[in-house]
């Protein structure tokens, strides 16, 4: 069984194996232009949204910052910088959302005795840099070297470079801790895959499920696989659910008994809360009725993150949700998009916006603004 269950917030780069604290950070921004003067009635209305999220975990910051504009979802980039041992590390991938790589770079920066060392990376259009930079200084000279190799914009990997393969064990996210992979050819990227072990089944204490999702963008492969792997009494990890169908034949009269047949594996969802911030992650692929998120959908598979909290004149609400469709054109097969806030300013005033995007047509599908005043 393969499908995709969205994990993951953020791609990610190195990172060392220990790690505790986390948390996770936000924001939404919009600007909205009104034209009356336009001579084309499509230009009276342009609108630029984007939507930051950012994963902190022991120093280290992983962010996705994801564009929506009157077009369309038009950018979406990865990122990740921090320090780990004497290590400063900073990464950036930027993906086209119709599902092309568009570059990744990456530094790293480090003492040695005296000097500072700095390693820069760039892969774009299947060039890759290099440059090497030493500095120093002492009390009678300063030291600055930089060695550059490749980027001749020939279209081939140079350096020699075929690839890169970036591995995480142990990464703690929610209430258990992920395996990561990302692989990055000369070509671009290839895949970011994530992995998690003894998902407890409700009701079934013996059984327990491994799941594992990867993203893929250069290949003509699905965009998402989500593969469910069933083992043997490996522990239980109280945020996820497991949506279970039960086949049932028979049971009415004293000729009809009931049978229950196949137990049925319909879905895979979990939730939790990281520094305020609310998380829920559901994928259905079944045939009865689906989870909160995706009820009254046409969608197999959503993820939310919400918060509430009190601002400086009132209560604060916020909501993101991303949808996924099967065999969507956009990267990693979103298909749509919804976002909310409402402010309370006051004892007597609330005021909210939010908008809703799909692919199923165009740019954004509905907007809506408005308040309530209570006296």
């Amino acid at each position: 069984m393969k499908r995709a269950l969205v994990l993951v917030l953020v791609l990610t780069a190195a990172v060392a194996a220990a790690l505790s604290a986390q948390n996770i950070s936000g924001n939404w921004t919009f600007d909205v232009e009104l034209d009356a003067l336009a001579g084309d009635t499509t230009d009276y209305f342009d609108f630029t949204s984007s939507v930051t999220v950012t994963y902190e975990l022991d120093g280290l910051e992983f962010t996705s910052v994801s564009t929506i504009n009157d077009a369309g979802w038009v950018d979406q980039s990865f990122s990740a910088a921090g320090t780990v041992a004497a290590f400063d590390i900073s990464s950036g991938l930027d993906l086209s959302t119709d599902g092309a790589f568009e570059g990744w770079d990456a530094r790293v920066t480090f003492p040695f005795a005296a000097l500072d060392i700095a390693f820069a990376f760039e892969l774009s259009d299947s060039d890759v840099a290099l440059d090497i930079g030493v500095s120093g200084e002492t009390e009678m000279l300063m030291l600055d070297l930089t060695i550059a190799f490749g980027g001749d914009d020939n279209d081939v990997c140079d350096l020699p470079w075929s690839g890169a393969e970036i591995g995480v064990v142990g990464m703690p996210f929610c209430c258990a801790e992920l395996d990561a992979s990302l692989e990055i050819s000369c070509g671009g990227f290839e895949s970011a895959c994530f992995s998690v072990s003894g998902i407890a089944v409700p009701h079934l204490p013996w059984l327990t499920l491994d799941a594992q999702v990867c993203f893929y963008v250069q290949t003509d492969a699905p965009k998402k696989q989500l593969t469910l792997t069933p083992v043997f009494d490996f522990g239980a990890d109280v945020c996820f659910d497991v949506y279970i169908d039960q086949i049932e034949d028979g049971g009415v009269g004293p000729d009809s008994a009931l049978v229950l047949g196949d137990i049925v594996v319909s879905g895979i969802g979990f939730s939790c809360e990281i520094g305020g911030v609310s998380f829920v992650g559901q994928s259905y692929f079944g045939d009865g009725s689906k989870p909160s998120l995706l009820s009254g959908t046409d969608y197999w598979e959503a993820y939310q993150i919400s918060t509430a909290d009190e601002a400086c004149c009132g209560q604060l609400e916020f909501s993101m949700s991303i949808y996924y469709a099967e065999d969507s054109p956009d990267l990693f097969d979103i298909a749509g998009f919804s976002s909310s806030v409402s402010y309370d300013l006051g004892d007597n005033l609330t005021f909210n916006i939010a908008h809703d995007f799909s692919d199923l047509a165009p740019g954004v599908d509905l907007w809506t603004f408005g308040f309530e005043v209570t006296w």
